[in-house]
């Protein structure tokens, strides 16, 4: 027979709620950087607006975070990090070489709809616009997890290619449309919205770009003349 006395709950040590304090105001001080730096940028925000809005000392905010460059380097890397693994799942996808390029960009799609905010930081980040705003060891970082994702796009193109599912055009090329046209569809539907001039969203121009992808923007026979090649963009042989 089971017995009827049940344990008595344990009470917390001070070293437990020492430490369940010291990871809730971490978790608030994150929380109140991310809100500040995806709404001004890293150049407008500053270390005694995210400790009043974290509503901690800016001694406890130091003790956490060193400066304002760790900080926003956190929040870059909790981003990146998160779209890198996005991105690496669909690449694994193990269907038709259509069917896992869908898979790449519908995640690259939809992280960026998710995460607009962000994604216009992240720009701006890894741009001509950050050269004398932003410190260079953060440019760096940027840059480190933007070929980090580079490279998943390009294995996807270069193993489409080796299975004859894909022309030979240069993999970075690919990679590089694909983000451009990403980029480019966010910033478009903005300013269309912004201006009134037609109320485009960016999911539909997504799937547009998808469904051309897949199938071509031409009839059978339509695209004569045109370069049915990519430009060439390797370094040519001497």
């Amino acid at each position: 027979m089971e017995s009827m006395i049940q344990p008595l709950p344990q009470k917390e040590t001070p070293t437990t709620q020492r430490e369940l304090r010291k990871s809730e105001k971490k978790a608030a001080i994150e929380k109140a950087s991310k809100k500040i730096f995806l709404e001004k940028g890293y150049a407008a925000t500053s270390m005694d607006e995210i400790a009043a809005q974290a509503s901690v000392t800016k001694r406890t905010l130091y003790s956490y975070y060193p400066s304002k460059l760790a900080l926003f380097i956190h929040l870059m890397d909790e981003y990146l990090q998160r779209l890198t693994k996005q991105l690496t799942k669909a690449a694994a996808n193990e269907g038709t070489m259509q069917e896992r390029l869908a898979a790449l960009l519908r995640a690259l799609f939809d992280f960026t709809r998710k995460n607009e905010k962000f994604m216009l930081l992240y720009w701006m980040s890894d741009s001509g616009e950050a050269d004398g705003v932003l410190p260079k060891e953060l440019i760096e970082h940027v840059r480190w997890w933007t070929e980090a994702m580079f490279q998943v796009a390009v294995r996807v193109v270069k193993s489409g290619q080796e299975e004859g599912q894909l022309r030979d055009w240069d993999p970075r090329l690919v990679a590089h449309l694909i983000s451009a046209v990403n980029k480019g569809i966010v910033l478009q539907s903005n300013k269309e919205r912004r201006f009134e001039i037609d109320d485009i969203k960016a999911v539909r121009l997504q799937e547009l770009f998808a469904q051309i992808l897949n199938s071509g923007i031409f009839t059978e026979g339509a695209s004569a003349g045109l370069p049915s090649r990519a430009p060439e963009t390797r370094p040519k042989k001497r």
